[in-house]
């Protein structure tokens, strides 16, 4: 029931715009609302919508894998509107996302598989658009990396048999920064915009994110083998031709 969803979605926001606007709650129900002005084929609500709950997250400076959602509906919106660029950018920038933060979420092989499976359209609609240009390496070259990535994931969801890789001092303060990033974007969430702490707070999970962003890097350089099991690199159409047999 469409017309129930869209009641459902309304009081949500109604609430968070009150209580905690910058919430993750927030943030799912301007996505449903979104999907649901495009059901209903209002496309210039729809891309509100999505908008909104971009600029939220980019204001707010906190990372959410269901940004993923918003931003793979604002590149619908710029394909409905044969702006193929700003459609590229923004699925682009919604991979990205997804590849940073596909190994965070989940507690069991089960839960993270179900869960994360439901964001793969947008590999789909990446390559789609490719593949509408006439760019079929690229195209071949994004499927690839989501070939790849899958086999990261798998990977990630067994730390505990590559940690003897990782030196235990980074292997301390990778799990140290997660768990502060994660507490410092709960205490983000109901501050209210444009306070002296809310900027305080953003500072804050802004350089725990480069601490996170950084720290892969120096788990590479101290251990080869690791860096190839953790970010496999997906060969492009040419490595692959250069493989096969003549």
């Amino acid at each position: 029931d469409v017309a129930a969803a869209r009641e459902h979605a309304d009081k949500a926001l109604d609430v968070g715009a009150r209580a905690a606007p910058g919430s993750g709650s927030t943030l799912e129900a301007l996505i449903a609302r979104g999907r649901l002005a495009r059901l209903e084929g209002d496309g210039d609500l729809a891309e509100e919508y999505f908008d909104q709950a971009v600029t939220i997250t980019d204001e707010l400076g906190f990372v959410d894998l269901n940004v993923t959602r918003a931003l793979q509906g604002l590149a619908w919106a710029s394909r409905r509107r044969q702006d193929a660029a700003e459609a590229e950018r923004h699925l682009r920038r919604a991979v990205s996302l997804f590849d940073t933060q596909r190994g965070k979420v989940g507690r069991s092989d089960e839960e993270r598989s179900l869960f994360l499976s439901s964001f793969h359209g947008v590999y789909r609609d990446l390559i789609d658009l490719l593949v509408e240009q006439g760019r079929m390496a690229e195209a071949f070259d994004v499927l690839e990396a989501s070939r790849a990535r899958t086999l990261l994931s798998m990977v990630a969801a067994r730390d505990l048999t590559f940690d003897l890789d990782v030196p235990p001092e980074l292997g301390r303060e990778r799990r140290s920064v997660d768990a502060e990033y994660e507490r410092a974007r709960q205490r983000l969430a109901p501050l209210p915009e444009g306070a002296v702490e809310t900027r305080a707070a953003q500072e804050k999970l802004a350089g725990l994110r480069e601490r996170q962003h950084h720290i892969p890097d120096r788990i590479r350089r101290g251990s080869r083998r690791l860096a190839e099991l953790r970010e496999p690199q997906p060969l492009d159409a040419a490595g692959v031709a250069a493989h096969l047999d003549p």
